[in-house]
């Protein structure tokens, strides 16, 4: 089957990147052709701007941070540009309207939307018929990939438009638990599955062949941090600590560096997709509030301490509960966490969630009936 997939790839954001490259590279396994369309969506991407001039006005501030980040933003810039150019199977032309989509009916067979927050209407600005598929023509196989709402909350005007936009799916599937019951109000008659990231689709194995990651022969700790340092100040200090108590170097990612932290270690902010997986891949130990990094760090059986990162904080923790991981989260009073005795029950635990979700793209692709006491039954 020829395959047309849809989801947020162009932004410089680690996730988006490697969900587009783990769900491809695992639909190639199965033998599809699959192509990742280029399609463009200026609301989110803009934010990953050198200058985000649409933020002036309001956010003064906005300027300044820009300036402090140009180095490394423009090196990642860089970075991605190539590694979507190596790694990402994209489509030759871009498309950035509904109607230059659907003049590309004729070369696939079905389409996927997913992963990300393809869903989140304020990623969006609004209801993107784009991420709902609309452009696809009647015949067309119509799958739903672990999409996400993020933490927006649908008006019912939204509802009414999702709801119609769903009804000719083929199969349908949710990165959140918590978006099940919500979808299933929208289109009763749907089967809404609950599925892995793509990211988790595939194993530590398959990312170090695939990218050929390589593990640094260095004993440091990795701090990747998503929105502004100013309020994580606390975490940085234990980071700092945890490196003097084990005599190692202190690598770090920070996502908005709006405190001007300076630090003592090697910033690694402007890297690329493959050397991110390889940081986490070779650490002694991991702290960060972002959910691929939580990821990364469990498919390569790091010690590391998950943080919270406000409302997007639920599905990391819903992934670690799934996983019997829960106490990997911090909490002030328990504080940063030490060895991992062993992954071996979390590694069953994903391998049941991995098969459940490659057979739903798998049922999903081949149009079998998908059975919801499979995939809403499950334990998560």
């Amino acid at each position: 089957m020829r395959i047309g997939i849809v989801t947020f790839h162009g932004a410089d954001n680690y996730g988006s990147v490697l969900q587009a490259y783990a769900l491809s590279r695992y639909l190639r396994t199965l033998g599809h052709e699959v192509d990742i369309i280029d399609y463009y969506f200026e609301h989110d991407y803009r934010q990953y701007q050198l200058f985000r001039t649409y933020r002036y006005k309001a956010h003064a501030a906005s300027f300044v941070s820009d300036l402090v980040s140009f180095a490394p933003h423009y090196k990642r810039k860089k970075n991605f540009a190539a590694f979507r150019k190596q790694f990402l199977p994209m489509t030759h032309h871009r498309a950035s309207t509904i109607d230059e989509l659907r003049e590309l009916n004729d070369q696939y067979d079905g389409f996927i939307c997913g992963s990300d927050q393809i869903w989140n209407l304020d990623c969006t600005d609004g209801v993107n018929a784009a991420f709902f598929l609309e452009f696809a023509e009647k015949g067309k196989r119509k799958v739903a990939y672990a999409p996400s709402m993020g933490s927006y909350a649908l008006r019912e005007e939204d509802k009414s438009a999702i709801g119609q936009s769903l009804d000719s799916f083929d199969a349908i599937s949710v990165r959140e638990s918590s978006m099940i019951s919500l979808l299933a109000e929208l289109v009763p008659q749907q089967k809404i599955a609950h599925v892995l990231d793509p990211t988790l689709l595939l194993t530590a194995d398959d990312y170090r062949k695939g990218l050929t990651v390589t593990e640094k022969n260095q004993h440091y700790i990795f701090l990747y941090i998503l929105g502004g340092t100013k309020a994580y100040a606390g975490i940085i200090e234990q980071a700092k600590r945890l490196a003097q108590q084990r005599n190692a170097a202190l690598f770090y990612i920070f996502d908005n560096n709006n405190g001007i932290f300076r630090l003592h270690g090697r910033d690694y902010s402007g890297c690329s997709p493959r050397e991110f997986v390889s940081l986490i891949a070779s650490a002694d130990y991991v702290l960060t509030n972002s959910f691929h990094a939580t990821v990364f760090s469990i498919l390569f059986h790091k010690d590391f301490t998950a943080f919270s990162r406000g409302n997007s904080s639920g599905r990391i923790t819903e992934l670690l509960d799934s996983l019997g991981l829960g106490e990997r989260f911090y909490t002030k009073q328990g504080g940063l966490l030490g060895h991992m005795d062993s992954y071996e029950a979390a590694d069953r635990a994903l391998d049941k969630q991995r098969e459940v979700s490659r057979q739903f793209i798998r049922d999903a692709l081949n149009g079998r009936m998908v059975r919801e006491t499979e995939w809403m039954n499950r334990e998560d």
